[in-house]
């Protein structure tokens, strides 16, 4: 149970979310290491900002796999970006507004 407004701000946030991971995994594939960092150190800091602990660490490995110029290590974490956002999603799904 949440209040109406959490719950309206979490549902937009995994939309929101959704955007960002796949404009970061967009960028990584496109070989784009500045726009993809850019992506990823957004989605990592609204991610943890919002409580999404778990996509917040994923945002910061990629980070860190550019940060140490390795794109390739970056696109193996990308690939996860799609099911943990799924995942946060049907997380709040549930939740109801008080």
């Amino acid at each position: 149970v949440c209040s109406s407004d959490l719950c309206s701000f979490l549902g937009d946030f995994a939309g929101e979310a959704r955007k960002m991971a796949a404009a970061t995994a967009a960028a990584i594939g496109d070989g784009d290491k500045a726009q993809a960092r850019h992506h990823a150190h957004a989605l990592k800091g609204a991610a943890r900002s919002s409580g999404a602990v778990r996509l917040g660490q994923l945002a910061a490995d990629i980070q860190d796999c550019l940060d140490g110029d390795d794109l390739d290590s970056a696109g193996l974490f990308a690939g996860g970006l799609g099911k943990t956002v799924d995942e946060l999603a049907a997380a709040i799904s549930v939740l109801e507004p008080a």
